[in-house]
C-alpha cells in the first residue's frame, strides 16, 4: 500500500525525492537497505516491470540534513524535494483522521521547519497529496497565521487545489493574514469563526514591494506572486480585479461578516458557538482547541441550511438571510429577495414589471450591440492586420525575386564576357594563320578584327576563298619570262606600275620586297 512509504517527512529520517511517487504503481513500492543508516525506496513506474528508485531515505542518528545533501552531492544524485526529518513525534499536526476525514492545524508562521518556522509549508503540501491519494473525503484546514514565507506558502495552496479526491475546507481559527489568508482562500468551502480576522496585502521580500524595492529581479518576482494571488482571490470570491488590488495595496483587515459579504467566507459558513463542548478538567489546551472546533463544524454541519440564488448563483444560509416577518430571505450576492429554493420573489406591479422588463430588454440591445461593434472592430483589426502581412510578405518575395534577377543578370554578364573573350581569341587565331599564310597583310589585321571579333565563322569563310598564295614571293618567281606576273591590275611592267600609280607601287614594295626587288633588277639593271 501508500502508506507510509510516500508521507514526508519522517520524526526519525531525512527523505530526498528523486521521481514523484504518483508516477508508480501504487502497490509496487519496497524498502532497501545500501549503506548504514542510508535505504532507498523502489518500485514500478506505471506501464513497467523493473524497479526504479523513488526515494532516499537517511537516519537522524547518523546524517544531519547537510551531510545527508552532501552525499546526494557526492554520488551525484538529483532530487527533486528534500525533506529534513521532523523536529520530533510531537510536531505532527495532523489529528482526529477517520476513514473519511482528517484534520490538519496550520498554527504559526509558514515556512520551512529548518528555517525554524512552525508551518512547513512543503511537508503539509505532501500530507495533503497522501490523504488524498489514499482516499481520504475532506481534509479540514485550521489557520491561526500570520503569515510567512510565498514560495513555501504557495506549496500548500497548490496542493489544495489540485485534490483529485478530497475536499478541501479551510478554516479560519483566529488570523489568517497575509500568506495565512492566501491559504485559507485555496479552500473549495471557506469557513471562519465570529471572532476571526482576515488581511490581505502586497506581497513582500524582505520587506521590501513592488513600489519600494529598486531591484528589478525582485519587482519581477512580486509583480508575479501579486498575479498568483490577485487570480486565486478572483476565483474564490468573484471581486473584480481592480477592487482586490485597492485592497492589497491598503493592506485591508476584515471581519467575519465583511469577509462572507464579500465572499471570503463561504456563503452561511460563519461557524455558531456550541453549547456544550466536552471539555473535562484535565484536559490539554490543544485538546480544548480540537474539541471546540469539532463542536463549531458539527453544529454547522447539521443546522446550515444552504441554498443557492438562481439570479447568481451564490449559496447561503437561507435561516441566516431570511426577513424577519416574510418569506424571503436577501441573497448576500446579488440582494434580491429569494424563496427557500432559491428563486427571485417577484413582488412588483404590472407596471413595474413592465418598466423592468423594457430596461432589462434595452440592455441587453446595448450589450448585444456593444458585443457586435466590438466583434466588427476584431474583425477589422485582424482582416487589416492580416493584409498587411500579406503586403510585406509579397514586398520581401518581390525584394527576393530582384535580387535573384540581378543577381543571374551579373552572372549571365560574367559568362557573356568570358564568351566574347574566347571568341575575339578564335578570330585573332583565324588572322594570325592568314598572316602566315600570306593570304591577307599584317596592316589589315586590326580592321579585320574589328569588323569579325565575334564573328569567326563568317571570318573563316572569307579567309577560305583567297587563294594562296596571293602577291607572294612565290608568285614573283613563278612569273613569265617577260616580267609581268605578278604585278597588280595587269600592269606590264614596275616602271608602268610606278608611273600610273606611284602610291600604289610604293605600297606593293613594301608589302612584297623580295618581289619589288626581284622586277626592280630585271627592269632596270
Amino acid at each position: 500500500m501508500l502508506s507510509n512509504l510516500i508521507a514526508m517527512p519522517y520524526p526519525s529520517e531525512h527523505a530526498a525525492r528523486i521521481i514523484s511517487p504518483e508516477k508508480f504503481e501504487k502497490e509496487s513500492f519496497r524498502r532497501i537497505n545500501i549503506a548504514p543508516g542510508i535505504d532507498i525506496i523502489v518500485g514500478h513506474l506505471i506501464g513497467e516491470k523493473t524497479m526504479t528508485t523513488q526515494a532516499y531515505r537517511f537516519d537522524k542518528s547518523k546524517f544531519t540534513a547537510q551531510e545527508a545533501k552532501d552525499w546526494l552531492k557526492k554520488h551525484d544524485i538529483k532530487y527533486i524535494l528534500f525533506e529534513p526529518a521532523k523536529k520530533s513525534e510531537n510536531s505532527n499536526i495532523v489529528v482526529n483522521q477517520t476513514d473519511n476525514s482528517v484534520e490538519i492545524y496550520l498554527y504559526g508562521i509558514i515556512g520551512s521547519w529548518e528555517n525554524g518556522n512552525e508551518v512547513d509549508g512543503d511537508y503539509i503540501s505532501q500530507q495533503i497529496r497522501y490523504y488524498d491519494d489514499a482516499g481520504i473525503k475532506i481534509i479540514h484546514e485550521h489557520i491561526n497565521s500570520d503569515g510567512g514565507e510565498i514560495t513555501n506558502g504557495l506549496s500548500i495552496v497548490t496542493a489544495n487545489l489540485n485534490c483529485k479526491n478530497a475536499q478541501v475546507y479551510t478554516y479560519n481559527d483566529g488570523v489568517a493574514a497575509s500568506m495565512g489568508g492566501v491559504v485559507h482562500q485555496s479552500g473549495s468551502k471557506r469557513f471562519a469563526v465570529p471572532y476571526s480576522q482576515f488581511m490581505i496585502h502586497e506581497p513582500k521580500i524582505n520587506g521590501e514591494t513592488i513600489e519600494t524595492t529598486i531591484d528589478p529581479i525582485i519587482k519581477k518576482r512580486l509583480e508575479a506572486a501579486k498575479e498568483q494571488l490577485i487570480q486565486l482571490f478572483i476565483k474564490s470570491t468573484g471581486l473584480p480585479q481592480k477592487q482586490l488590488e485597492t485592497m492589497m495595496q491598503a493592506e485591508t483587515w476584515l471581519n467575519a461578516q465583511e469577509c462572507e459579504d464579500l465572499g471570503f467566507v463561504s456563503p452561511g459558513c460563519i461557524l455558531s458557538y456550541p453549547t456544550h463542548p466536552n471539555i473535562q478538567k484535565e484536559t490539554s489546551a490543544k485538546d480544548i482547541l480540537i474539541l471546540v472546533n469539532q463542536a463549531f463544524n458539527n453544529l454547522n454541519s447539521n443546522n446550515m441550511k444552504n441554498i443557492k440564488c438562481e439570479k447568481c448563483d451564490k449559496e447561503f444560509d437561507y435561516d441566516k438571510h431570511k426577513v424577519a416577518g416574510e418569506d424571503h430571505a436577501i441573497c448576500p450576492g446579488c440582494k434580491a429577495k429569494v424563496d427557500d429554493k432559491g428563486k427571485e420573489v417577484d413582488d412588483d406591479s404590472d407596471e413595474d414589471k413592465k418598466s423592468k422588463k423594457a430596461k432589462a430588454d434595452k440592455e441587453k440591445k446595448e450589450k448585444e450591440d456593444r458585443e457586435k461593434a466590438e466583434k466588427e472592430k476584431a474583425d477589422k483589426e485582424k482582416e487589416d492586420k492580416s493584409k498587411a502581412e500579406n503586403f510585406a510578405d509579397l514586398s520581401a518575395k518581390v525584394v527576393a525575386l530582384t535580387n535573384l534577377v540581378n543577381g543571374y543578370g551579373a552572372e549571365n554578364a560574367t559568362l557573356k564576357a568570358k564568351l566574347d573573350a574566347s571568341t575575339k581569341k578564335d578570330t585573332e587565331n583565324l588572322l594570325n594563320a592568314a598572316i602566315e599564310q600570306e593570304k591577307i597583310v599584317a596592316t589589315a589585321k586590326d580592321q579585320f578584327l574589328t569588323d569579325y571579333a565575334l564573328n569567326p565563322d563568317g571570318l573563316k569563310r572569307i579567309l577560305d576563298a583567297i587563294p594562296t598564295p596571293h602577291n607572294s614571293i612565290l608568285g614573283v618567281i613563278n612569273h613569265k619570262d617577260d616580267g609581268t606576273a605578278g604585278l597588280p591590275n595587269g600592269y606590264k611592267s614596275l616602271r608602268e606600275f610606278e608611273k600610273k600609280d606611284p602610291k600604289g607601287a610604293e605600297r606593293f614594295a613594301l608589302e612584297n620586297p623580295v618581289a619589288y626587288d626581284k622586277l626592280y633588277k630585271m627592269e632596270y639593271k
